[in-house]
């Protein structure tokens, strides 16, 4: 994951862990950290292991690095919504001659009165 603060100051974030990357990715992850490193990157890495265990100390370690970079929140919300969009569809059914359809074929789409 990358975070992206203000006069393009980056911090990308690595969770590592067993079950999507074990001990057999690690020199592929480290060798991909360090070209992206000499590229500029700047990187933070969380195991699965110390996550479990002490969420609020890494949790407060990964705002202390942001905020030591100058990453700051911006636009934050009181409160996440529940439904980001809603739309109301209904289908209608296509007659043979419409787009393209086989005869025998009816393909739901869009009523086109929304």
């Amino acid at each position: 994951m990358l975070v992206e603060g203000a006069d393009d100051t980056r911090l990308a974030i690595e969770c590592d862990g067993d079950e999507f990357h074990g001990p057999d990715r690690w020199p592929a992850d480290m060798q991909r950290q360090r070209i992206l490193e000499r590229a500029g990157w700047v990187f933070w890495r969380c195991f699965a292991s110390t996550w479990s265990l002490r969420k609020d100390d890494v949790l407060a370690e990964l705002r202390a690095r942001l905020h030591a970079m100058g990453i700051e929140a911006a636009g934050a919300q009181e409160r996440t919504p529940l439904v980001v969009e809603s739309r109301n569809w209904r289908p209608r059914m296509v007659s043979a001659g419409e787009g393209g359809a086989a005869p025998d074929a009816a393909l739901p789409l869009p009523s086109s009165s929304e």
